[in-house]
């Protein structure tokens, strides 16, 4: 089990995620309302990585995601 910071960046005009030193910044076409910008990202993630679920952070823009092995 790992954890990945997250800083997530909704609204955005074209997606993309960049590798920072000790995060991921992902920036999202969805907007931050019903929690489709989070399920965005959580697509994004789990095609990177696989299983991964949210711990922290679903109401900011600073998240911290798990991921299982």
């Amino acid at each position: 089990m790992a954890l990945i910071k997250v800083k997530v960046h909704p609204g955005a005009k074209k997606e993309k995620v960049e590798r920072k030193e000790d995060f991921l910044e992902i920036w999202v076409k969805e907007e931050a309302k019903n929690d489709e910008a989070n399920r965005r990202v959580l697509e994004i993630l789990k095609e990177m990585y696989g299983r991964v679920r949210l711990v922290r952070g679903r109401r900011s823009r600073l998240k911290i995601f798990e991921v299982e092995d």
